[in-house]
């Protein structure tokens, strides 16, 4: 398992033990160097602005 992160200053940092190892460019290399099949994707959630009411936002 390996971690990316487009942030380059975050390139060394470690998520639960696991080693975040290059950025979107670097997936290919990472996959073949790990032997990686699966891709799994995690953004950001968009951020709301401070007046913006808390309610629940229908994305679709």
């Amino acid at each position: 398992m390996a971690l990316h992160n487009d942030d380059r200053s975050q390139s060394r940092l470690r998520l639960e033990g696991i080693r975040v190892r290059g950025t979107r460019g670097d997936t290919a290399a990472v996959a073949d160097k790990y032997g990686a099949s699966t891709l799994i994707v995690a953004l950001p959630s968009p951020r709301r602005p401070r007046s913006a009411s808390p309610r629940p936002v229908n994305w679709c």
